[in-house]
């Protein structure tokens, strides 16, 4: 939303200004396509987990949380910090022995299936306001049998389905000694069908048949499991489809939880220029601010990656409105400026798509946690 060079209370009339005129044309969004993950969900307590797996916080002072879990300390220390702040996280298990270990144990305790993946909820949702819904994603024959027919999926299915495990914690859970501020959730999983964006192709060769009135995209964190090359080439690639999709098709980009700051800067300067809205929540603002190159807000420097979490529970936990827009129009600046003003590390990352061609900054979705 913007113009962003205006006074406090005009940036809250513009931004309650768009809202409603978003609102008053979503009846318009009769054909939606979401893309490009889909999965089951295993929904359990955390505790109950750590309590069936024999797993306690240790007693000495853990670090930083890891953007991979490679080990079970890596697991238990990227819980406990999310877990203090009561924030909510996913993270990548790169260990196939380990994330059998907690699939298993989650079986062994109450727990409940559902429909998962960003793209397959929202989907849902679009269906539930009446819309036809073309969904991108992994889809196995469980979870297809908990969509609703209407509900448009791609030819490809997949054999087998891909559960990601939702450990939700209530407010003032206790735990080992800590306690959560708020209730949230914490996912793990290792799924590399979606982590590979593998439903892309089909998803894109099905949309001018579709004839859809809006394009959302999400599960572009999934990614965050894969080597580095892998996830520019990728990039790469969705930036090509998207360069195929008719300019006034809409654009929106549905954000997750990512821990690789160096990924989160290549992920807001290569895709955010593609787009016409984003929607994320405040720990993703602060996490995306940060990794973009934003400062300290209370001081002219700028952090280091290993001061990212302490300030973005600092700055980002629950926002001011000052903060909120500070933040976006940080982020609405910086992919602006590298699209016009850094053209040769953007043609490589755009491949065909003209520099100067940029879609982001009609409008910005923020969801505050509750």
């Amino acid at each position: 939303i913007y113009p962003w060079d205006v006074a406090l209370e005009d940036n809250r009339r513009v931004v309650f200004e768009t809202l409603s005129n978003i609102s008053s044309s979503s009846k318009l969004l009769e054909r939606v396509a979401v893309g490009y993950n889909a999965n089951l969900d295993r929904i359990v307590n955390a505790l109950e987990l750590f309590e069936f797996l024999k797993i306690q916080k240790p007693s000495v002072q853990l670090n930083k949380p890891t953007d991979i879990i490679s080990t079970e300390q890596d697991f238990i220390q990227t819980f406990t910090h999310f877990f203090e702040q009561g924030s909510a996280a996913e993270r990548f298990i790169d260990n196939p022995q380990l994330c059998q270990k907690i699939m298993e144990a989650s079986l062994n305790i109450n727990g409940s299936l559902s429909v998962g993946g960003n793209a397959a909820l929202m989907s849902l949702e679009f269906v539930n306001e009446g819309c036809d819904v073309l969904l991108g994603g992994v889809i196995g024959p469980h979870l297809q049998q908990l969509l609703p027919p209407k509900l448009k999926t791609c030819r490809q299915k997949d054999p087998s389905d891909v559960i990601h495990l939702i450990m939700e914690f209530p407010k003032g859970a206790h735990w080992s000694g800590i306690w959560s501020p708020r209730a949230n959730r914490f996912i793990v999983h290792c799924d590399k069908a979606n982590s590979r964006l593998n439903s892309l192709e089909y998803f894109h060769s099905e949309l001018e048949a579709f004839h859809t009135n809006l394009i959302v995209l999400s599960g572009f964190h999934l990614l965050e499991g894969e080597p580095e090359n892998f996830r520019k080439k990728r990039l790469n690639e969705v930036l090509e489809k998207l360069d195929s999709v008719p300019g006034f098709i809409p654009l929106h980009f549905e954000m997750a939880s990512i821990g690789d700051s160096a990924f989160l800067n290549l992920l807001g300067r290569s895709i955010l220029p593609a787009v016409n809205s984003l929607g994320l929540n405040e720990q993703e603002l602060g996490y995306l601010y940060f990794s973009l190159g934003g400062s300290d807000l209370n001081e002219d420097r700028k952090p280091s990656v290993a001061e990212y979490p302490s300030l973005v529970n600092k700055y980002f936990k629950d926002p001011s409105l000052p903060t909120v827009i500070k933040a976006l129009k940080f982020i609405y600046r910086i992919t602006e400026s590298e699209t016009t003003d850094n053209e040769s590390v953007f043609r490589e990352l755009l491949g065909k798509r003209n520099p100067q061609d940029t879609r982001f900054g009609h409008s910005v979705s923020y969801t505050h946690l509750t």
